[in-house]
C-alpha cells in the first residue's frame, strides 16, 4: 500500500492495517487436517457462506472411511471484522495465522480434543451397519466388517467390487432383484443389475422339542456394486 491509499483509507474512515490473505491465515487450520488425516483420521476444512455473505471455514473429522459421521469441531468466520473462530463453546479473535496456530496447538493436546481423536479411532475399528436399498427409498440392514469399509474407502471411483456381507440376526432376507444400492456410512455404491445373490441357511434346532427358541436364519447377500463419488 503507498502513501496516497494510506490517506485515502484514513479519509474513508478505513483502518490502516492491511488484513492478512485468507488463504494464508487459514493455512494452519488446512494443515491440522493434513497432520489429522496422516494420523489416521478423516478431516477437512469446509467453506460455507452465512447471512451477509460472510465465509466461514469449519474443520470437521470423522472415523477414516466414515464420512457419515463427520462432526464439526471449529468454525473461523471470515469478514471485515476480526477473524473469529468457534471454539466449542468460546468465541476467540486471531488477526494473524501465528496466533491461530499457537491456539490450535493448544487445543489440540487438550483432553477434549483427545476424548473426540479417542472416539474417532474406535468408530473406525467397528463393523458399520450400512443400507441396501431398493428404488423405493426402503432399505436392509448388513454388515459392512471393517476391513472391507477400509477397502470400500480406498478404492476410487467407479471401482467395481464383488461383495458377500451378511444380515443382522433377525433381519429379513431380501428380494435380490430390487436392491439398487448399498449406502455404507457416507459412502455409496451402485449395485450391478443382476449380480446379487440371496443366501439363506436355516441352522439346526431340536425339532423333538416343542417350545425350543428356534434360531434366526443365517442371510449373505452378494452382488457386484461400483463405487460412487463420496468424502474419503
Amino acid at each position: 500500500m503507498n502513501q496516497v491509499d494510506r490517506f485515502l483509507k484514513i479519509l474513508e474512515g478505513k483502518p490502516l492495517k492491511e488484513q492478512v490473505p485468507v488463504e494464508e491465515l487459514l493455512a494452519p487450520l488446512h494443515d491440522l487436517a493434513v497432520a489429522l488425516r496422516g494420523h489416521g483420521i478423516g478431516a477437512g476444512v469446509l467453506l460455507r457462506t452465512s447471512v451477509g455473505d460472510v465465509p466461514r471455514y469449519h474443520l470437521e473429522v470423522w472415523p477414516l472411511y466414515r464420512p457419515a459421521m463427520t462432526q464439526r469441531v471449529w468454525t473461523v468466520h471470515v469478514s471485515d471484522a476480526p477473524y473469529v473462530t468457534n471454539a466449542f463453546t468460546c468465541l476467540l479473535t486471531f488477526r494473524t495465522p501465528d496466533k491461530l496456530a499457537s491456539w490450535l496447538e493448544t487445543s489440540v493436546g487438550e483432553e477434549t480434543f483427545s476424548n473426540l481423536l479417542t472416539y474417532l479411532y474406535h468408530q473406525a475399528r467397528e463393523p458399520v451397519e450400512a443400507r441396501l436399498e431398493r428404488k423405493n427409498g426402503m432399505a436392509t440392514l448388513v454388515i459392512v466388517p471393517p476391513n472391507i469399509q477400509r477397502e470400500l474407502g480406498e478404492r476410487q471411483p467407479w471401482h467395481v467390487f464383488d461383495l458377500s456381507l451378511r444380515l443382522p440376526i433377525g433381519e429379513p432376507a431380501p428380494d435380490g432383484s430390487k436392491l439398487r444400492y448399498l449406502r455404507s456410512a457416507g459412502i455409496d455404491l451402485q449395485i450391478v443389475p443382476d449380480t446379487v445373490e440371496v443366501t439363506v441357511r436355516s441352522p439346526r434346532s431340536d425339532d423333538d422339542d416343542p417350545i425350543a427358541i428356534r434360531p434366526a436364519a443365517d442371510v449373505t447377500v452378494r452382488f457386484h456394486a461400483i463405487r460412487m463419488r463420496s468424502k474419503p
